[in-house]
């Protein structure tokens, strides 16, 4: 593949936005890819601090869905105890089971999420999606 800019010159990298080929002298190194010198740095940054939130983001929603999770624990619990000790018990006990069910699914939840964001091993394998 040749420059798209100089089409005599054989590049050396792709443009990290838009795919043309680039030689040495066409090409800005941003550290996480590279970019057309001038034409496509500033969006590249921008598409990497996005990326970047969004793991952020999908870190705090593990974290918030785990903290959810103790939360629906320690409610159920409450409502199963004075379930055992009610005259009107079976709902109590009832509604105790159910919250105790989300809390499962809320702890489940945060493990998918939190394990999708680990960092690569060292070695270069990964372990999750993002990194």
């Amino acid at each position: 593949m040749n420059c798209f800019y100089h089409p005599q010159i054989t590049s050396v990298g792709i443009c990290k936005r838009c795919q043309k080929g680039l030689c040495a002298e066409c090409l800005a190194d941003l550290g996480i890819g590279i970019a057309c010198k001038g034409r496509c740095e500033a969006r590249v940054k921008l598409y990497d601090e996005a990326v970047d939130y969004s793991i952020a983001t999908y870190r705090k929603a593990g974290e918030t869905h785990l903290g959810q999770a103790i939360y629906w624990t320690i409610i159920g619990a409450l409502f199963i105890l004075f379930g055992t000790r009610s005259e009107h018990g079976d709902a109590f006990f009832l509604i105790g089971l159910i919250l105790i069910v989300m809390a499962v699914w809320n702890y489940q939840s945060s493990r998918k999420l939190m394990k999708s964001c680990r960092k690569p091993r060292a070695g270069g394998s990964e372990e999750g999606k993002f990194g």
